[in-house]
């Protein structure tokens, strides 16, 4: 592979960063527009509201059941106000959870793409190592033929490198961590699926590996469990 392979990781990740940004500026849009044809609905309706008010006040003439009639129009409206202000806001913060999710997820690739810049920002400096190490990380991303026995040190060496050193911090951090759990915690931290997880952890089968992320979860006491609290757990060591 060589030093091209650095120059085709840091192109991906480029492109990755490019994506990210236009998402994040698509759904900004969305957001802005959402919340200006908000405004706009209940503006309408609350003039409606107001409107049908007025008339009740001013027609001192107006029969007992033209005034309930009148009353029940506005009674339904602010109904229907109120359930659209809140089915706005229920998917206004639905969009925002995802602007969140992706903002927090181009703040993580920009690290590592700074971080890079900072090792590899002469290629003249590229250890062999490292360059073994990607041709690994590369390998399990385009699903190749993988041992994970024999290509362990190059997995944590990547991670180290590529993930601010989280091999070190998760065995330093969770010593009790047998190599089970720790090829586990790699394969995911590199962005693995649970089926592919639980192809280069031995073929083992996608609910074993499931059952596997709900037990390191029990052994490192983390707060939440499943597969969820699996994610959030590789989440809370990426970022630490």
């Amino acid at each position: 592979m060589g030093y091209f392979g650095f120059y085709l990781f840091n192109t991906r990740r480029k492109e990755e960063n490019e994506k990210l940004r236009a998402e994040i500026a698509e759904l900004v849009e969305v957001l802005d527009k959402m919340s200006t044809s908000c405004n706009k609905t209940q503006k309408e309706l609350q003039d409606q509201i107001n409107a049908l008010k007025s008339k009740q006040e001013k027609d001192v003439l107006m029969s007992p059941e033209e005034y309930a009639a009148i009353q029940n129009t506005i009674d339904k409206l602010t109904k229907e106000k109120e359930q659209n202000e809140k089915e706005q806001h229920q998917e206004y913060e639905k969009l925002q959870a995802q602007f969140e999710a992706l903002n927090q997820k181009l703040k993580e690739v920009e690290k590592q793409n700074n971080r890079f810049r900072l090792i590899y920002g002469n290629y003249d400096c590229v250890e062999q190592k490292d360059i073994k190490a990607l041709q690994v990380a590369l390998n399990l991303s385009q699903n190749k033929p993988c041992n994970i026995s024999d290509d362990r040190e190059d997995i944590k060496h990547w991670l180290n490198l590529s993930r601010n050193g989280f091999a070190d911090k998760l065995h330093k951090t969770y010593p009790m961590l047998d190599k089970t759990f720790l090829d586990i915690c790699y394969l995911a931290a590199l962005g693995l699926s649970i089926d592919e997880i639980a192809q280069y952890a031995g073929n083992i089968k996608r609910r074993s590996v499931e059952r596997y992320m709900s037990l390191i979860c029990q052994e490192v006491q983390y707060p939440m469990s499943g597969k969820k609290g699996f994610e959030s757990f590789i989440n809370h060591i990426l970022t630490i």
